[in-house]
């Protein structure tokens, strides 16, 4: 199963992950440390909650990081926010837009008429490999 996720913690924002890596267990934010399962879920919130074997965050800094002025606040609501995700011709395509049609109705009759091709595209062989990498940095202005 893949999956893809809006690469910003539900927190402040901050951007989760900078570098590629090959493998990861838990997806971490670097501003205060909130922790993502490969699945979404939020499962750790460090500072808001006492260590796992029952020390208790000082007092002083509890009060810097507590959820008490959010009501009713609750991790099971507070994952990482998904996007579609979907494969074809071992490529994998993530879609952002929650309006766009299935890839397999957008793609129509392409898919057939490349099956021929199947083991160029790398379904169960190594396939294509990239030619070159370009990278472009766009000076944007975003909010959240």
């Amino acid at each position: 199963t893949v999956r893809a996720f809006h690469n910003v913690c539900r927190h402040r924002g901050a951007k989760l992950v900078e570098e590629p890596c090959s493998k990861r267990r838990t997806i971490l934010c670097p501003y205060h440390r909130w922790g993502y399962a490969l699945d979404g879920r939020l499962i750790a919130t460090p500072s808001f909650d006492d260590t796992a074997d029952g020390r208790r965050i000082p007092e002083h800094i509890r009060q810097k990081f507590c959820t008490s002025h959010v009501k009713d606040f609750d991790k099971s609501r507070n994952g990482l926010f998904p996007v579609r995700a979907d494969s074809a011709l071992g490529l994998i395509f993530v879609n952002v837009n929650g309006e766009a049609p299935p890839l397999s109705e957008w793609l129509g009759d392409l898919l057939p008429s490349l099956s021929e091709y199947e083991s160029s595209f790398g379904v169960g062989t190594p396939g294509l490999v990239p030619y070159k990498r370009k990278q472009y940095d766009v000076p944007a202005n975003w909010k959240l």
